[in-house]
């Protein structure tokens, strides 16, 4: 038996509850407010600037991030 034999609710039901729970994770929140968020800005402005293949990764890294399936995503 396994726990998806249960019908119980999905982590993915309760988004702000996993963001306050990854919040409350130091090592977590150090990673999240800990970049330049001017720089990550140019990144996004410059988007423009890539070429073909850049454009290519570029575009699927943003759409997986802003994707539809909240809580099923990990990235390092």
């Amino acid at each position: 038996m396994a726990v998806s034999d249960f019908d119980l609710p999905q982590l993915s039901e309760f988004p702000e509850l996993v963001l306050t729970s990854l919040m409350e994770n130091g090592l977590v929140r150090r990673e999240m407010e800990g970049y330049d968020h001017g720089r990550l800005q140019e990144i996004v402005d410059e988007a423009d600037q890539l070429n073909d293949g850049q454009r290519v990764i570029y575009d699927q890294i943003v759409e997986s991030i802003d994707g539809p399936e909240l809580g099923k995503k990990l990235f390092f």
